[in-house]
């Protein structure tokens, strides 16, 4: 079947298969270490581990979610069946995540948190490998690739602001009790129930509005083989000898290991080195739904550009997201609780994120074009195993980022349950250092790498016309 533009309801409801994605993100990067360390009183070292070993889970269940989707044959093709079944087990194991029972103690609460970890990540691999794989797949146009991207983490961004300045306005309100209401353990529980109905929701709208695309969806070949498992070990190894798809993992590894840490002690910057309460943070989350609506205009402007180049400038620009750290380690800002401080910190964070989403979406659309160069020299195509690894990297640098934050937490020593004026003002000091120009200065590294690529428009364009030509000639 001939395939035609795609329609702005496909495209918004592939962009809200990302709600899944960043909403899980922005609840583990913002919240789980918050609230496991500094709230139910877990240790950094416990909470970290707790984290790795969920990484060595998605190791293993990344890359053969991408297999098997890639080569998955059924009446509704070979992504839409697995985002399907996957959205409610997700959104169970993640509310189960925000209600321990009461009275664990440190061991049973480092299991209880393992347990939920390893069941969400897992449901998470389920729907998040084939939908990342299928935004490959429903478009193979160089502009559109872009587009696509740029709805996906435009969107994902978008509701999982939302949903975080609903968290403070709602569950984590300040209370004479605690005037940083995030402090406050009675709201994790009904928060987690409100996140598990949201990504249940968003999972299903995604497989429903996306579904007339099935038919143009490639049918994988039945294959001859006797087992599975030797093509499955030499399908990665074509994948891993793509040297433009290795130049780019090796980029996003770096980029989302950075980006980690920097979400992953966003909260503690905000409660412990800016003294920000709920309210504070809620309009603060403004600022990132301002971000979103500013990179998806700025995104439809740059289409035109490399996607190499438009990477490195603002990786660079990137380097100075937390600026306003270092002016306040040299003690050259406003005291804290100061309007002019507020809306400062409020400026910085509507351009780095800015930044940050357009960094996403020019890094998902790479990978896109990389999964063409590798059909051109393998004769086959490998979506999901491409964004397996993809999904795999985005969870192994969230999870990395928890898993040092928890390290970082205690190696400065960062007391549970305290305000922050009773914390010693150098423990504070070297959380802002570390979060400031020593995560800045990271950025180069991810920088540095992408440089070495050498897929450009006009390669690709070259790319697409050798495969036009190959399916003519079948």
């Amino acid at each position: 079947m001939n395939r035609k533009r795609l329609s702005f309801l496909t495209k918004a409801g592939y962009g809200l298969g990302q709600t899944v994605i960043s909403t899980h993100d922005t609840v583990f990067n913002t919240f789980i270490l918050f609230y496991y360390t500094q709230v139910l009183g877990l240790s950094g070292s416990m909470a970290g581990m707790a984290i790795a070993i969920a990484i060595c889970f998605d190791a293993v269940t990344d890359p053969v979610m991408g297999f098997i989707s890639d080569n998955f044959r059924s009446r509704y093709g070979r992504r839409h069946f697995f985002m399907a079944i996957s959205g409610i087990p997700l959104a169970v194991s993640v509310y189960a995540m925000f209600a321990p029972p009461l009275g664990l103690d440190q061991t049973s609460l480092f299991v209880w948190m393992v347990v939920c970890m390893v069941l969400a990540r897992g449901f998470y691999t389920i729907f998040g490998v084939p939908y990342l794989a299928l935004g490959a797949e429903i478009t193979e146009d160089y502009v559109e690739r872009t587009t696509i991207s740029t709805y996906r983490i435009t969107f994902g961004w978008f509701v999982a602001i939302v949903v975080l300045v609903i968290a403070y306005v709602a569950f984590f309100p300040n209370t004479p009790e605690f005037e940083q209401g995030q402090m406050n353990p009675v709201g994790y529980p009904h928060f987690g129930l409100f996140i598990a109905v949201v990504i249940a929701i968003m999972a299903l709208a995604c497989v429903y509005l996306t579904r007339k695309e099935i038919p143009f969806l490639q049918v994988p070949a039945v294959s001859s083989e006797f087992t599975a498992i030797n093509r499955f070990f030499r399908e990665v190894k074509m994948v891993m000898k793509n040297n433009s798809f290795r130049i780019f993992f090796s980029s996003y590894i770096s980029a989302g290991a950075i980006m980690g840490v920097n979400l992953t002690l966003a909260l503690h910057i905000n409660t412990y080195f800016w003294e920000l309460n709920s309210e504070d943070l809620a309009l603060l989350m403004s600022s990132m739904l301002v971000s979103a609506v500013l990179a998806f205009i700025l995104m439809k402007w740059i289409e035109k550009f490399d996607k190499k180049n438009t990477f490195l400038t603002l990786g660079c620009l990137t380097v100075f997201a937390n600026i306003l750290i270092v002016f306040r380690l040299l003690d050259l800002l406003p005291a804290n609780n100061t309007s002019l401080l507020f809306w400062m910190i409020y400026l910085q964070s509507t351009l780095s994120a800015t930044a940050a989403i357009m960094v996403l979406s020019v890094m998902g659309s790479i990978l896109a074009d990389a999964v063409d160069e590798g059909e051109l020299e393998n004769n086959i195509r490998q979506e999901g195993l491409y964004f397996a690894f993809l999904h795999f990297g985005s969870k192994m640098t969230t999870a990395l980022g928890a898993f040092l934050a928890g390290l970082i937490i205690d190696f400065i020593q960062l007391p549970t349950g305290v305000a922050p004026d009773a914390i010693d003002p150098e423990v504070i000091w070297n959380l802002g250092f570390i979060y400031g120009p020593i995560v800045g200065i990271c950025w180069l590294i991810p920088v540095g790498i992408l440089y070495r690529l050498r897929l450009t428009r006009e390669r690709l364009l070259q790319i697409r016309q050798e495969l036009d030509n190959r399916k003519k000639k079948e």
